[in-house]
Order: structure tokens, then sequence, then C-alpha cells
């Protein structure tokens, strides 16, 4: 049942990140019935995910759980600052159950099987901890450690951000 506790960690803090970003997608899809809300989680992710990327880049704040959440309080807090009058709709309450369910579902799934066998999982793994033990960015490439990741990782640095910031 660890799975069950873990994953519903992770869910509530999708919620809060899409409810975070509302304003923002409500801006880039105002047409839609749902103001784009199911595309609220995933822009939040990425704006955060970029914004401490940049930050990392230049050295302006480590990469961190502190750094990170003051990203993400300030990007809240320009969200805020640009919100309109924003009604909670059946859509938006059926989206959110879709979501719920398909997440414990899936979730479920891959606890059945947790292994890391087969594919580039390794890499990823090497990566993923690469970057979470950086300071700043790029992080060390874990095989040739005075040398920096030459490969894309932006995917990778996602779900090590999302890792930090669920601590």
């Amino acid at each position: 049942m660890s799975w069950l506790i873990n994953s519903l960690q992770w869910y509530f803090l999708l919620l809060a990140l899409g409810i975070i970003f509302v304003p923002f997608t409500k801006k880039l899809f105002g047409s839609f019935v749902d103001y784009g809300y199911p595309f609220a989680k995933t822009v939040g992710i990425i704006l955060i995910t970029y914004s401490v990327f940049v930050i990392g880049v230049f050295k302006l704040l480590p990469y961190g759980w502190l750094g990170i959440v003051i990203v993400t309080v300030v990007l809240g807090y320009l969200n805020w600052r640009v919100r309109k009058k924003i009604q909670i709709t059946r859509t938006m309450i059926f989206e959110e159950v879709l979501f719920l369910v398909s997440f414990l579902f899936l979730s479920f799934i891959r606890s059945q099987e947790p292994s890391i066998h087969g594919l580039e999982k390794f890499m990823d793994y090497g990566f993923m901890q690469s970057i979470l033990k950086s300071t700043y960015f790029p992080p060390a490439d874990m095989w040739y450690s005075p040398e920096p990741i030459n490969y894309y990782y932006f995917g990778h640095l996602t779900g090590a951000t999302l890792i930090k910031l669920s601590r």
C-alpha cells in the first residue's frame, strides 16, 4: 500500500500545480470551456523546470528544494496577478477525476514491476541521480565525471524537479 501513499502525495502536488497555473492556461486557452485546465499541470511543470534550469545555469540560485519552492511561489504570484474570475465547471471536475483514476491505475500497474531492467533505464537512473546531486547546471556526466552531460536531459530534469519538490 506504500505505492498508494506515494502516488497520492504526487497527485496532490500535481493538483496544486494545476490549480496554481490555471490563470496562465486561461490566458492561453481562454476560449476553451475548461480554460485549458488539463494543460495547467504540464505548463506548470515545464515553466517551473525551465525557470529553475535558467537560474541554475546562471548560478543565481542553487538547485534544491528551497530554490524550486522560491521559483514556484514567484510563478504562483505572477499567476495570481493575472487571474480573472475562474469558475470551476463540471468538465474540469470530470477531467480531474479522470486524471486521478488514470494516475492511480498506472501507478498500480508500475508498482507491480518496479525493476529497472531493459532499455535505457540505467542511463535514465544515472542522469536522474546526477541531476539530483548537482547544485548548478549542467550536471556532471555520470560516466565521465569531469565533463558535464552532453545530452538532452530536460525530461530527466523535470522528473528530478518533481522529486525534489515533493521531497
